[in-house]
């Protein structure tokens, strides 16, 4: 007797089994081994990526594809992506786009659009913003709710 592509002979010498491929060392697989019929397949976690090999996981690389959605420059972060401006151009309040650029000639008011995104009170700082509470209220780790 001979077995189809996939299976295995039993000692018997008339009947064909599946072997399961991820019962041993995880059929190669980075992460998740899923066994199906006659092989077996490779998957990943949420927020990573099949490599070519098909077998390894790997952070996809956000700035790769329509570079991230950011404006002007993406950058590459652990888990994540960042959107940044060149000089001379402003990062708005919705972290993708840049406003701005040479006829940017003063600080941009972030509390003047949409409240710098704070529950209750902005505040310009020195190059930034920040978000308080009226008395009563506490900022939320977020740091922009109360």
């Amino acid at each position: 007797c001979t077995c189809q592509t996939g299976f295995v002979l039993q000692s018997d010498g008339r009947s064909c089994e599946e072997p399961d491929e991820c019962a041993t060392v995880n059929g190669w697989c980075d992460q998740i081994c899923t066994n199906v019929p006659g092989s077996y397949r490779c998957f990943c976690r949420e927020g990573f990526v099949l490599m070519p090999d098909a077998h390894g996981c790997g952070e996809p690389d956000e700035c790769a594809t329509v570079n991230g959605w950011c404006d002007q420059i993406c950058t590459n972060v652990p888990g994540s992506y960042r959107c940044f401006c060149r000089q001379g151009f402003v990062l708005m309040p919705y972290a993708h786009g840049c406003g701005g650029g040479k006829l940017l000639h003063r600080k941009p008011d972030e509390c003047a659009t949409v409240n710098g995104w704070c529950d209750q009170i902005c505040t310009n700082v020195p190059g930034s913003y920040r978000c308080f509470c009226r008395q009563g209220f506490v900022l939320m780790p977020d740091a922009h709710g109360c």
